[in-house]
């Protein structure tokens, strides 16, 4: 080969160099992520981000939509945006909510965010902000995915399963006894943890005690003792765990003692809860009318008669939380022989029906108390206006 044919090969050669050896050095320049603070945004930011997908910002021109002008100049002395892009996370909860990061050792590297719901009642503003180098890939923390660059991908709608293969799969579950010793306080990495678990003959279920308040402080005082617990047995995906095996705890207690976790109903009484999910839209001033019928199955054309009702004015709901609503009803002449039972629940704007609830989210009578049906009822939002 002569010298001639030989020289642009070397001079591409050491093309490629220099580029790699500038995306190094920017590298080394730029951390893959820092957490922003001292810069507030504007309340419109709640409605542009959640807990799960952060508002992304690529530019100056951007932050101005949600940030005051000298929070835009606070933001540019922390930020190049030619080399960065900023990421917000805005959602009210929990004050003990928690949103986390972890990096994965590769090149460019890759970024993790995982949300631990709070257990506490109390509801507050949260904002979280990053500047993340513009050639990483990350991931928020329901697998929302952000390519190098920052920019996010169209969404795709998840293909529509048939409802009969929905119904089936939620009718299955694996409810588990476990006598063991119970742990509070427990940390992982990425905060991949409900933070309580239980071992027993060398193997660990984590505890998904919600926010029962009686569950809360039951397992507090049983930490580092043996306890028996109850529940429904879930799988979930994790990133540094693969899987994680959950149980979604029904009730707790010493060995030898009565379980205690929600208190046990009187005996004709219907207690529950209406649970609006997370990636409901927001809405605040509405009604919820949650109401128990009386009617007799011999009888027909015979329309039933409201025995029993839980109203709640003002209800509001904040995408991006799941709300919910605790209630109990009872007959106001009590359970008669020969009568059966039913719930309903709806939210109104206005006395328009805007969302009903199904049991476990499946569409159906909501049967109680009369015929061996349930005494306590989970009752899942549906969006009317979908």
């Amino acid at each position: 080969m002569s010298l001639r044919m030989l020289t642009p090969l070397v001079v591409a050669a050491l093309g490629a160099l220099v580029i790699t050896l500038g995306a190094q050095a920017q590298s080394s320049t730029v951390p893959p992520i820092q957490a922003i603070k001292g810069v507030k945004p504007k309340p419109s930011v709640f409605r542009a981000a959640g807990r799960s997908q952060p508002l992304v910002i690529r530019s100056e021109k951007e932050a101005a939509e949600h940030f005051a002008h000298a929070d835009v100049a606070a933001l540019k002395k922390v930020v190049d945006f030619n080399r960065q892009i900023v990421l917000v996370f805005a959602w009210r909860g929990s004050g003990q909510d928690r949103l986390t990061y972890g990096v994965a050792e590769s090149y460019p590297e890759q970024i993790f965010f995982t949300f631990r719901p709070g257990r506490t009642r109390d509801l507050r503003p949260h904002v979280r902000m990053y500047a993340l180098r513009s050639n990483v890939t990350w991931r928020g923390p329901k697998g929302r995915r952000g390519p190098a660059g920052g920019r996010p991908p169209a969404p795709v709608a998840p293909p529509r399963k048939p409802k009969a293969a929905k119904a089936k799969e939620s009718a299955e579950y694996i409810r588990v006894e476990v006598k063991g010793k119970l742990m509070t306080g427990m940390m992982a990495i990425g905060g991949e943890t409900t933070g309580t678990a239980i071992t027993a003959n060398g193997i660990t279920w984590e505890l998904d005690l919600g926010r029962e308040g009686d569950l809360l402080k039951q397992a507090r005082s049983l930490s580092g003792k043996p306890a028996i617990v109850r529940g429904e047995l879930t799988r979930r995906r994790g990133v540094e765990i693969r899987e994680r095996w959950i149980v979604k705890v029904k009730s707790i207690a010493k060995p030898g003692e009565k379980p205690s976790g929600m208190p046990e109903p009187a005996a004709g009484t219907v207690t529950g809860a209406f649970i609006i999910s997370d990636g409901i839209p927001s809405f605040e001033g509405y009604v919820l009318e949650i109401k128990l019928w009386q009617y007799n199955p011999l009888v027909a054309d015979v329309s039933a008669t409201l025995v029993g009702e839980h109203v709640v004015k003002g209800y509001r709901h904040t995408k991006g939380t799941e709300t919910k609503t605790a209630f109990t009803l009872r007959p106001k002449d009590g359970v008669k022989n020969g009568m059966n039972y039913y719930v309903t629940a709806f939210v109104l704007d206005g006395g328009k029906r805007t969302h009903m609830g199904q049991r476990d989210g499946r569409p159906g009578l909501c049967k109680v108390l009369a015929q061996g049906q349930p005494t306590t009822v989970q009752l899942i939002a549906r969006d009317l206006r979908r």
